[in-house]
């Protein structure tokens, strides 16, 4: 059930939405169930519980319906293939409560769950089989409890293969919002907020170390940002190449892109503000590590890999440079109408870049030590920023 969740999360947000809705509101009657004996006016609480639960809980059973049949589609020739036609393989949902059924079967069984303290019946307790029947068998058996060593590995490899085969649907669908004759910028661009928003930095995430956590799970670190990153610009025509090497002391792994014909420098496990903040409450994209020089990433980043790259020099199509928020000089004026128009569009943050580290200390010292922001955003008494001295990148976050 597991894997089928990951799979479907990734693919379809509207799931993901309904299985943590479903799986907030199962622990909170779980819990309601167990003080339901000390406080008896809970119960019309239940009622209303309940009606959440079969809302989220009939589409969760629905779309894992349909998800098994997609998935058979793709899982049945390649076993075939793999036994050389000796068997066949099907994968069965079984749930243990049909959609259409749920809502009165949650409520015939009220009194017993009362009882027993816990939720009986809906989605989590779903279960799904692998049958296999092979030429010479006369009845197809469930491989998990009755196949051989040899046949529960060979199901396992056909389940391997058709994650690929889903990868591939997943990473059509990553794209589906830029085209290929798209400046490079905007592909740079897409490619990287789409990574910060879509995946969590998470270190013990699974197959962590490849594009599946990023494309399935939407969990990863910082070699799965990588791969995926360099998975989607070759789809888009971009060169670009893997880097590993350290970043503060840590094993880390970037890359390096060719824009307009001119290399840059390219980070978005960095790009996710929880990286580098574990204490920030909200994931925000960080800007400051899209298409950067050389100079500036040796700040931060060692290259450990006995290959020659090109010095990254250019800056035409750097974040800053592009998007007009790069200011040599501290200009009150220029800087607070940028700060301002933000605000007043309703950007949830904004981040600028300075030439000189004297621009930078005397932006920050002026427009938020001394709070002077709140003269150009008016209404923002409190101020939320994110300093990046290194770079010289100051982000105010208009929350």
């Amino acid at each position: 059930r597991r894997f089928i969740d990951l799979e479907r999360c990734q693919l379809d947000e509207t799931y993901l939405y309904n299985l943590t809705r479903f799986n907030k509101l199962l622990v909170q009657r779980n819990k309601m169930l167990k003080d339901m004996y000390d406080h008896p006016e809970y119960r019309p609480l239940l009622d209303v519980q309940d009606d959440q639960m079969i809302m989220y809980g009939t589409q969760i059973i629905k779309a894992r319906q349909q998800f098994i049949e997609d998935l058979c589609s793709i899982i049945e020739p390649i076993h075939d293939k793999l036994t050389g036609g000796r068997e066949n393989l099907k994968i069965f949902y079984e749930p243990n409560v049909a959609a259409d059924d749920y809502e009165s079967k949650l409520k015939k069984v009220k009194d017993r769950d009362l009882f027993l303290k816990q939720t009986s019946v809906g989605p989590q307790k779903d279960d799904f089989s692998f049958i296999v029947k092979g030429a010479s068998q006369n009845e197809a058996i469930d491989i998990r409890k009755f196949g051989s060593q040899g046949q529960q590995r060979t199901a396992s490899l056909s389940l391997k293969l058709s994650e690929i085969e889903i990868v591939k649907k997943a990473k059509k669908e990553w794209l589906s919002g830029i085209s290929k004759d798209s400046p490079d910028y905007y592909k740079s661009l897409y490619v990287y907020e789409n990574l910060v928003s879509r995946v969590d930095y998470e270190e013990n995430a699974p197959d962590s170390q490849n594009i599946l956590s990023v494309f399935l799970n939407g969990k990863s670190v910082c070699q799965g940002y990588a791969d995926a990153a360099g998975v989607l610009f070759d789809e888009l025509g971009i060169k670009n190449v893997i880097l590993r090497g350290e970043a503060q002391g840590e094993p880390h792994s970037w890359n390096m892109i060719m824009l307009d014909n001119e290399w840059y420098f390219f980070d978005a496990t960095w790009g996710n503000s929880r990286y580098l903040d574990k204490t920030s409450e909200k994931k925000t994209v960080n800007y400051a590590y899209l298409n950067v020089t050389s100079e500036e990433m040796e700040k931060t980043h060692t290259l450990n890999m006995e290959i020659e790259i090109p010095r990254c020099t250019a800056t035409a199509d750097n974040y800053y440079k592009k998007s007009g928020l790069f200011f040599e000089t501290m200009d009150k004026a220029a800087l607070g109408q940028t700060f301002s128009g933000a605000y007043k569009n309703g950007a949830s943050q904004c981040s600028v870049k300075f030439g000189t580290q004297k621009a930078y200390l005397d932006a920050l010292d002026f427009f938020v030590r001394k709070g002077n922001l709140g003269r150009y955003c008016e209404g923002l008494s409190v101020i939320y920023y994110n300093e990046r001295r290194d770079v010289l990148v100051l982000t105010i976050y208009y929350f």
